[in-house]
């Protein structure tokens, strides 16, 4: 499966519980089912969305708890007050960390849960302010995903980048264009970037997060991590000798 360009949903027929536990914790599909058969997508119970080539856009699952935000456009306030560090950590902390079972059906558990990118680049700009790439920076490094702040060589903020501990390159417009299918996905301060970079994540399938960092850390997370459903049914015959954990 892993060998795969593609990665929608994957099966396991197993009552081996430390196979199990391997299994849903290396497979790279976007819907994970254990001893059931691998249809479902049902709305908040089993949203549904793949991973690698079975994913479009930002990896946000149709029918899961962040799907409305794809239809909706965010902002701080211009007075806004709002500590970003400490937003960033609460939202982690209560939503981005967890695995959780919103319907508690007994016999059936469907897990929902997040996953940090493989890696991400952020592409700076000019214009872009120190703040924002320090804020990108903090959501990557609360989530888990490593970040390579790419920019341009005869831009002179390297000291006040070294400072987010990102892995930092100075590279032309040409080199990222090209460096771009090594990453999982691209992020900018906003969508005011060249159409060159929009027709090179066409080409390659990639996604560009455009949206301006923000400081509510439920909002500004999502774009660092991706989803995955997990649904396991662990009755046998509707014989249940034990609940198994959410992890």
């Amino acid at each position: 499966m892993n060998g795969l360009d593609y990665g929608l949903t994957s099966g396991l027929q197993s009552l081996d519980e430390s196979e199990q536990k391997q299994w849903k914790n290396s497979i790279q599909a976007g819907n994970l089912y254990i001893n059931r058969g691998i249809t479902g997508a049902i709305v908040n119970r089993q949203p549904f969305g793949g991973m690698k080539l079975s994913a479009f856009g930002g990896g946000v699952k149709a029918g899961g708890p962040n799907y409305c935000a794809c239809f909706v456009t965010f902002a701080d306030k211009p007075d806004s007050a709002t500590d970003y560090r400490e937003s960033y950590a609460q939202a982690y902390r209560d939503e981005f960390s967890r695995t959780r079972d919103i319907n508690k059906l007994y016999g059936e558990q469907n897990l929902f849960r997040y996953l940090p990118l493989k890696s991400m680049a952020l592409r700076l700009f000019p214009e872009d302010r120190n703040e924002e790439a320090e804020m990108i920076a903090l959501a990557a490094n609360t989530c888990g995903t490593p970040l390579t702040i790419s920019f341009d060589p005869n831009d002179d903020r390297t000291e006040a980048l070294r400072a987010t501990g990102c892995t930092l390159r100075k590279e032309s417009a040409e080199e990222f264009l090209k460096a771009m299918p090594e990453y999982e996905r691209i992020r900018t301060c906003s969508p005011n970037i060249p159409r060159s970079m929009y027709e090179r994540a066409a080409e390659t399938n990639l996604y560009i997060a455009t949206a301006p960092p923000v400081k509510e850390g439920r909002v500004e997370l999502i774009h660092y991590i991706r989803e995955q459903s997990i649904s396991f049914e662990y009755h046998r015959y509707g014989s249940i000798s034990e609940v198994p954990p959410c992890e």
